[in-house]
């Protein structure tokens, strides 16, 4: 229950794209760091606190952990970033398998967006519209700002905001519906947005689409699309109950977007492809998906035919198609050999239809053009692991874990990888990681303990690496307490 309650406070207290208090006017100070509660934050203790809230998110909502979708993102973010100011520290963009309208951030430049945004873009000047908007948030630190305002009106504490949200640890649901509709409470006021902290980001957010190469006129363009689609529906998504939509704001943005030319823009291929992707692995059944993308082909209503292709390809291999996917993905990877996309589509089909010797032959070809890239040596390893090849999977994730650092899928990979190899003491201790990547430090000091016990004697070194590795998943389960 204490995890749950620590949990609660990412999606309920701690993100930035909370309901709109429009009581406060307030104003845009930037706080004096101090060290009372969290309304005065250092960049050290809000870089601390967002990797906290991370492994939070993930333990809680469904976070995505498509290499691809995540590649694409993560590029596509970091190049609007380059172009932000007052960056403090690495962002991370991730996504979220929810088909709903939203996106949010969070301390320590975390920003999610949800696969139905991604769906909803029509091009990726306006999935970029909604990620400068995000960048900007937490570039001017509008959380430690609003929270700061409420600090001074009343002392504000951790114990104080999860008192606030106690109904949602007991019914989430009915929490975060309790909470998203009533503006009562202190706890509550001091994570509403302000207008002015709305018309900020939009500015700022703006600004950097066109520095930046993109359209700045798509930010206004998916307001309107937005504003139109859900103006009389009884529930509107969560993006616009965390962003609201006034028709001042959507004029305003459109004004400061004519104060930039208008692009002529090239169809993005990546953008256009993730789309696809998204459509083909969540948005319907295989089924439904299939007759979509074919209607898009009979009818040329897509905005880019390989991207049609890719989804139908897609499609039929969900759907056990492999003979039809086949065909389609060998013609797309004729066309494009280098497209990750396609390779990754191929490498599945290969491993459905169980020639691993064929996958693993053409994965190596593409590794040692692209070693360590995400996606080829995630699928490389995965293919490995099934062709009971264990070993291949070990070096390639070790080898990938320097330059990348712990991921999620690469560590699940790996823990089967020395299952397989019947390494039951690294066996538990990447489950140790990977529940600690989950924030589930006490799981993860129980899965020492039994890699402990599995540890062959005499392997002194492996024991005291083992024993410090417990005490550091202690002392971030302290650090999450005093938080």
């Amino acid at each position: 229950m204490r995890l749950k309650l620590y949990a609660i406070v990412i999606v309920a207290v701690l993100c930035f794209n909370i309901i709109h208090h429009p009581s406060y006017a307030g104003d845009n100070k930037l706080p004096n760091i101090g060290s009372n509660a969290l309304s005065t934050l250092s960049y050290e203790k809000e870089r601390l606190l967002g990797d906290v809230l991370m492994r939070q998110t993930r333990a809680q909502l469904p976070v995505d952990y498509d290499p691809l979708i995540n590649e694409y993102i993560n590029s596509l973010g970091n190049k609007l970033v380059t172009y932000a100011d007052d960056i403090h520290f690495p962002f991370t963009f991730f996504a979220i398998r929810d088909p709903s309208i939203n996106a949010f951030a969070f301390f320590g430049g975390h920003v999610a967006i949800n696969t139905g945004l991604i769906a909803l873009s029509d091009n990726e000047s306006e999935l970029a519209s909604v990620l400068s908007h995000e960048i900007s948030h937490v570039t001017q630190r509008h959380l430690s700002r609003r929270m700061e305002d409420q600090k001074r009106s009343s002392p504000l504490t951790l114990a104080g905001l999860l008192g606030g949200i106690l109904l949602a640890a007991i019914n989430p649901e009915a929490g975060m519906a309790a909470i998203m509709t009533t503006q009562a409470g202190s706890a509550q006021a001091s994570i509403n947005f302000t207008r002015a902290n709305e018309k900020e980001a939009d500015r700022i957010g703006i600004n950097m689409l066109a520095v930046a190469g993109f359209d700045p006129h798509a930010a206004p363009s998916f307001f309107n699309k937005l504003s139109k689609k859900y103006r009389f529906t009884s529930t509107p998504p969560a993006f616009l109950l965390t962003h609201p939509l006034p028709d001042s704001r959507v004029a305003d943005s459109k004004l400061r977007a004519q104060r930039y030319p208008r692009p002529v823009l090239p169809i993005s291929t990546g953008f256009q492809l993730v789309k696809s992707r998204v459509k083909a692995r969540y948005g319907s059944k295989p089924e439904e998906t299939i007759r979509y993308f074919k209607k898009q082909l009979k009818n040329k209503t897509y905005a880019l035919k390989e991207a049609a292709e890719y989804g139908l390809a897609l499609s039929y291999s969900d759907s056990g198609n492999t003979k039809e996917a086949n065909k389609m993905i060998t013609e797309l990877l004729k066309g494009d050999p280098k497209n990750l996309f396609y390779i990754d589509t191929y490498t599945d089909i290969l491993t459905r239809m169980k020639k691993y010797d064929e996958a693993l032959a053409f994965l190596k070809q593409h590794y040692q053009m692209r070693p360590n890239n995400p996606v080829i040596t995630i699928n490389y390893a995965s293919v490995a692991v099934s062709a009971k090849k264990p070993q291949l999977a070990i070096d390639l994730l070790n080898s990938y874990k320097i330059s990348h650092g712990i991921n999620y899928i690469s560590t699940d990979i790996l823990a089967n990888a020395y299952q397989q190899m019947k390494n039951l003491s690294k066996y538990h201790e990447l489950r140790a990681e990977r529940f600690a990547l989950l924030s589930l430090y006490d799981r993860s000091i129980e899965e020492l303990n039994i890699s402990l016990s599995k540890l062959d004697e005499g392997k002194r070194l492996e024991s005291e690496r083992l024993t410090a590795l417990q005490e550091q998943y202690r002392s971030q389960l302290d650090q999450i307490k005093r938080l």
